[in-house]
């Protein structure tokens, strides 16, 4: 047991029990030193799965994937969020010896948020904000597919700045930019469910209208 206290992920240990009622339920038998500082100190208190589950997610099929865990059949991991934790989770479990599963809850916060800043990177225009050509091109099948299948309208709206050039020769790139970014937030006050703003590049915008 002191190796799964050194490791940094929480783990429970938990073995298949019927209760006296009849229901079947995972008895805890174990728990590392990183689920005690994960977790409420009210779920430490509990012995069955059933008693404690909702409180980490309701989400989560804890009893099917314990279930296949002890069979040995293949259990995909399950993802989470935690309000307990405010944090995102990866559940995994694994059968061990036969008669015993161990449940290795992983806190995967940093590495979704690391995913969203790459995600904003490729598909967010850095100057204005707006949604970038590469988000569009995502876009556009899904967009097309919807209007089709509720029988809507889907409308292009290209919209191109005048005289850009003029004024990066005039007054400067930075006033140019400035340009760009006063009209990107005007865009941005007309975007909402049916209305998608993006910079297309250079000096143009483009909005998706849905009807």
């Amino acid at each position: 047991m002191s190796i799964m206290n050194s490791i940094f992920s929480p783990l429970i240990v938990a073995r298949p029990i019927i209760l006296p009622q009849g229901q079947k339920d995972f008895e805890l038998v174990f728990f590392n030193e990183a689920f005690s500082r994960t977790v409420s100190k009210t779920i430490l208190k509990f012995h069955y799965f059933h008693e404690f589950k909702a409180l980490l997610s309701t989400e989560v099929p804890w009893n099917d994937m314990a279930d296949k865990a002890i069979n040995k059949i293949p259990c995909e991991p399950v993802t989470y969020f935690s309000d307990l934790s405010n944090g995102w989770f990866r559940v995994q479990m694994k059968g061990m010896d036969g008669k015993y599963i161990v449940v290795n809850i992983e806190n995967i916060t940093k590495e979704r948020e690391h995913s969203k800043k790459l995600l904003d990177t490729a598909y967010i225009d850095i100057l204005t904000g707006l949604y970038n050509r590469n988000k569009f091109l995502d876009d556009i099948a899904d967009l097309t597919a919807q209007a089709q299948f509720n029988g809507t309208k889907l409308g292009l709206l290209l919209i191109d700045i005048d005289n850009m050039k003029i004024i990066n020769d005039y007054n400067g790139h930075t006033a140019g930019d400035e340009v760009l970014k006063k009209s990107a937030e005007i865009l941005k006050r007309f975007s909402k469910n049916i209305i998608k703003a993006y910079r297309f590049g250079g000096d143009e915008f483009l909005l998706a209208i849905k009807n």
